[in-house]
């Protein structure tokens, strides 16, 4: 088996680990209303330190001919790690701006080789580290809150009045989730037509987060690519 065919199925025994789910609860607590890549790398990064491996976060490697280094989340024995994390809305975004070009990747790809990635474009920002940081694994994850309809201290949870009634306005938590599924089922077949790749999607996991008198139960999902 191969180094990076070893790496990505201790990275699936892990995130499927009950260890991962406790330290998951608490994240989902604690850094509710931030986006989570960067905790998780670290959690992963810690695990994997734990194993007497080597472990490398945000890495900068220079490459011969390149101007600027070559970031990368996380390197776990030479094999490059990028992920990216979004919120149950975020996937409403990635619908509207790929069906304004029929599904086809190739404009975005294209713009991001000359481009920064715009930070409200989770389509730009996925094709940036797939295209651009050239992942030997890649992690994407959604993670979708039910939210109490008649929770006083949701901005607690999510950051503006606008975003609440936003994800409000989306339908309850089994049509959001139900909608999802369609979108990143046409958004991974889109990406095949660009780049070949395995998929290994996870079960989701699912936990219930406390924070002083406010509790709400979410689901993580975690979609891995290996482009080995």
């Amino acid at each position: 088996m191969s180094a990076s065919k070893n790496v990505l199925n201790t990275i699936k025994d892990i995130l499927q680990s009950s260890q991962f789910k406790t330290d998951l609860e608490g994240l989902s607590a604690y850094a509710c209303n931030i986006k989570q890549e960067n905790p998780i790398m670290i959690l992963l990064a810690k695990y994997y330190f734990q194993k007497n491996k080597d472990v490398i976060l945000e890495w900068k490697q220079k490459i011969s001919g390149r101007r600027n280094p070559r970031k990368t989340d996380l390197v776990i024995e030479g094999i490059r790690i990028e992920a990216k994390f979004f919120f149950e809305f975020d996937i409403k975004r990635i619908k509207d701006e790929l069906e304004k070009l029929h599904w086809d990747l190739e404009v975005i790809i294209n713009k991001i080789k000359t481009t920064k990635p715009n930070s409200w474009s989770p389509s730009e920002l996925i094709l940036n580290d797939i295209f651009k940081r050239e992942p030997e694994i890649f992690i994407l994850i959604f993670w979708f809150r039910d939210i109490p309809q008649n929770l006083t201290d949701a901005d607690r949870i999510v950051d503006s009045k606008y975003t609440q009634e936003y994800i409000r306005g989306l339908g309850n938590f089994s049509t959001i989730k139900k909608n999802t599924e369609e979108i990143i089922k046409k958004f991974f077949d889109a990406l095949k037509i660009k780049k070949i790749y395995q998929l290994h999607p996870l079960p989701p996991i699912i936990v219930n987060s406390n924070i002083k008198a406010i509790s709400f139960s979410s689901e993580y999902y975690f979609y891995l690519l290996d482009f080995t």
